[in-house]
């Protein structure tokens, strides 16, 4: 819950929750909003989703804020390295006449996210769509139903859809762990708190992630591509496959620490 609903929850007390509260940050409350009145109080105990919001929060208010991590979500899978297909007409055609999955040759790309989140796969869409005229890419969608499903839809489905397939699919935890089974690698272009959670499931699911510089991947961001223009991230993993694996296998150990 954020600060704002705990407050709307007491009315009894005039905004004022008693007792022992613990609250789990994502991000650092701004001065002037609910959040940051809620932590300033003296009685609530304070713990952080990654290290640099708990050191951040530290220096905010003097006051003790435990890191916690985050439990997994789904099925620990091994470390996979993204594969370049070859495409043959040859094979496209049997498949098409076998009434087969045709597109099984592109690179397999997955993002999901939020409304907040989709503006920066818009950004990175045209730089994805350059480098897919060299290697066809796939690119396989999850956001929640309504507004974030909408907004992509709108922005990328008048694109070129042979340089870079793309599908779009409804959030749900079974949908969720199918993509990231399936593919080859998780994109991250948004550099907001979210990303640490993303970048954890990918390492927990064994699927290379490119993302871009967020403060919140502390010492995550050793087991992933990080850097500004992800298409050379793609192309930097698909030509180093090895060096992927050892990332991927480093980083699940230093989750299970």
């Amino acid at each position: 819950a954020n600060a704002e609903a705990l407050v709307l929850a007491a009315p009894a007390s005039h905004g004022k929750v008693g007792g022992r509260v613990f609250y789990d940050l994502v991000e650092i409350p701004a001065p002037g909003t609910a959040s940051y009145d809620f932590c300033n109080d003296p009685g609530r105990i304070l713990t952080a989703a990654s290290d640099y919001v708990a050191d951040s929060v530290r220096a905010l208010f003097g006051r003790p804020v435990a890191s916690v991590a985050e439990p997994f979500h789904g099925r620990r899978d091994a470390p996979r390295a993204p594969q370049v297909r070859r495409r043959s007409r040859a094979l496209h055609w049997l498949a098409q006449r076998a009434g087969l999955e045709t597109e099984a040759w592109r690179l397999r790309l997955f993002w999901s996210g939020e409304e907040a989140e989709v503006a920066s796969l818009v950004a990175a869409y045209p730089e994805l769509l350059r480098l897919g005229a060299e290697v066809p890419l796939g690119l396989h969608c999850i956001a929640p139903q309504g507004a974030a499903l909408d907004s992509l839809a709108q922005a990328l489905r008048e694109k070129d859809p042979e340089a870079l397939e793309l599908r779009l699919q409804a959030w749900s935890p079974a949908a969720m762990a199918q993509a990231l089974a399936s593919c080859d690698l998780a994109l991250l272009p948004d550099a907001g708190a979210a990303s640490r959670s993303r970048l954890i499931g990918a390492l927990h699911a064994g699927r290379f992630a490119v993302a871009r510089s967020s403060p919140y991947h502390g010492k995550l961001a050793a087991f992933a591509w990080v850097g500004e223009e992800l298409a050379e991230g793609v192309r930097w993993a698909a030509g180093h496959p090895e060096e992927v694996l050892a990332r991927l296998a480093a980083g699940q150990r230093y989750l299970d620490e």
